[in-house]
């Protein structure tokens, strides 16, 4: 289900969980005869400070789907242990689907807004990704020296 940043919050999907249910639906094929996996990623402030009663309209969807029989609610790991994978695929390093600037939106002042405060700008996204990457490169190897916990977790740490 391919949709613009934002767009669950902007077409007034959160006005009802009925519909917002019935549009992560539509991520499905009937077309397809192998087991599917539909995820949304959406900020945590959609839910409430952008959408008022917003995770009310979460919670029915997916109280909904469940309930309905619609889709299983999974996440990764179990839909993994269910559905092995059986294709193996390589990631595009230092990419992003949100600004045309790539990840320089979170290294640097891309310049991009939503237009709303003209004075606003993202000078602090350079020093706090330095710190990020100070931090990640001074803690991490002593890290792994000093303790058993596993290279996946740490990168999930980040």
């Amino acid at each position: 289900m391919a949709r613009s940043p934002g767009q669950s919050r902007f077409e007034g999907l959160l006005d009802s969980g009925e519909q917002f249910a019935n549009r992560l639906l539509t991520g499905f094929s009937d077309q397809r005869d192998w087991p599917q996996l539909l995820h949304i990623a959406t900020d945590g402030e959609s839910y409430g400070h952008h959408h008022h009663f917003g995770e009310m309209a979460l919670s029915y969807a997916l109280e909904h789907i469940e309930s309905n029989g619609l889709a299983e609610i999974t996440n990764y790991g179990e839909f993994l242990a269910k559905n092995p994978p059986t294709h193996q695929v390589e990631i595009f390093e230092n990419s992003s689907w949100s600004c045309v600037h790539g990840v320089e939106r979170w290294r640097n002042n891309c310049g991009c807004n939503s237009g709303g405060h003209g004075d606003w700008n993202q000078n602090w996204r350079s020093p706090l990704r330095s710190a990020l990457d100070w931090l990640r490169d001074t803690w991490l190897p002593d890290t792994r020296e000093g303790t058993r916990v596993s290279e996946r977790s740490l990168g999930g740490a980040r």
